[in-house]
């Protein structure tokens, strides 16, 4: 019946748009995923590039590692401004701004380390990274990770909603289809009987 196309049509229609907010939600989750992985990576770069610059025998070598340590910064600060834009949510944001403090806190450090790396003073370069930096990088990496694990909890729990969306708008499509379906049955019988009645009173007048 028109009821039922009618029906049918803005339960799809509305199943849509709201999968594809799902969807939109999932995207946005995943890219901070991304971003927050790329910078923990990029944290783990720095802290061996810093290493070997300590181990460095020239001059040279010490300018390779230190042009590696400005690339991950560089990719640092990029995905941290990405995530800045995405992070909507007041923990996450936290924990971006927790993450800031310390990083900023490590690139002191790493300045200093360097300028003991190049007065070969390697026994003290060390223990500042050991003592300080370490610490540092590991605090750095616990905010973004937790900023990485909340979105993953948010994939996870937006597909499911996603998927229970889905089973319940079919449903209720096919309820309204069984519906209109019996709707329809009772109708027809309604319509024979009343054929039949009027075809019994023509007869029986004729009788």
């Amino acid at each position: 019946s028109v009821a039922t196309v009618v029906v049918l049509y803005f339960g799809a229609t509305s199943s849509k748009k709201m999968n594809s907010s799902l969807n939109r939600m999932v995207d946005v989750s995943m890219s901070k995923v991304r971003f927050a992985a790329e910078i923990n990576q990029d944290l783990l770069e720095v802290a061996g590039a810093e290493r070997n610059i300590i181990l460095s025998d020239t001059p040279e070598k010490m300018g390779n590692y230190a042009g590696e340590i400005e690339v991950s910064q560089k990719r640092i600060e990029e995905n941290r401004q990405r995530l800045e834009e995405l992070l909507t949510e007041e923990e996450d944001r936290e924990h971006l701004v927790q993450f800031e403090k310390k990083w900023k806190e490590y690139l002191e450090i790493d300045k200093e380390m360097r300028s003991l790396a190049n007065e070969n003073a390697d026994d003290k370069a060390f223990e500042l990274i050991a003592e300080k930096g370490r610490a540092l990088i590991h605090q750095a990496q616990e905010n973004i990770s937790g900023i990485a694990g909340r979105n993953r909890e948010n994939i996870y729990k937006d597909k499911q909603e996603g998927d229970e969306l889905y089973i319940s708008v079919r449903n209720k499509m096919i309820f309204v289809s069984l519906l209109n379906i019996g709707l329809a049955v009772l109708f027809g019988i309604y319509l024979l009987r009343s054929i039949t009645g009027t075809f019994r009173s023509l007869f029986g007048g004729f009788q």
